[in-house]
């Protein structure tokens, strides 16, 4: 199982997306500002 925790991103909206241990989340951060973008397609 994958920890919880910051990973590039796979939907490539941002440098990283927080993932919960589960499933991806919409916090993702970029430039070291975080921010929310919808997590369709992952």
């Amino acid at each position: 199982m994958t920890p919880a925790g910051w990973y590039q991103d796979p939907l490539e909206t941002a440098e990283l997306r927080w993932f919960d241990g589960a499933a991806w989340t919409e916090h993702v951060a970029t430039g070291g500002r975080s921010y929310t973008a919808a997590v369709t397609g992952a």
